[in-house]
């Protein structure tokens, strides 16, 4: 599940910090957290991560969604978040 959002969110992906491009690796991109939102009874934060969820991939997806929070450590900005939802269907992985 993090390798299929790495997928998504690391792979030949680039950004401009200061003047320099730099290609996002999993070591300058890492994952901060990975919540399941399915988890009963509810993690600190997941309400939030919940909704959004259902905004991005609908409710019934977002019912069975990994959220998974990368951060941007290239960044000049403190604390640059990025959220994916990642969801197990027939074939795969998918990535909201």
């Amino acid at each position: 599940m993090i390798a299929a959002a790495r997928r998504v969110v690391v792979d030949h992906q680039t950004e401009q910090n200061q003047g320099r491009i730099t290609r996002r690796t999993p070591v300058n991109y890492p994952v901060l957290e990975v919540v399941q939102l399915t988890e009963s009874p509810p993690v600190a934060g997941s309400a939030a991560l919940r909704r959004l969820a259902i905004r991005r991939c609908g409710e019934t997806d977002a019912y069975w969604a990994w959220a998974v929070v990368f951060t941007d450590t290239q960044t000049v900005m403190c604390c640059i978040r990025a959220t994916v939802f990642v969801v197990r269907v027939q074939h795969g992985w998918r990535v909201f």
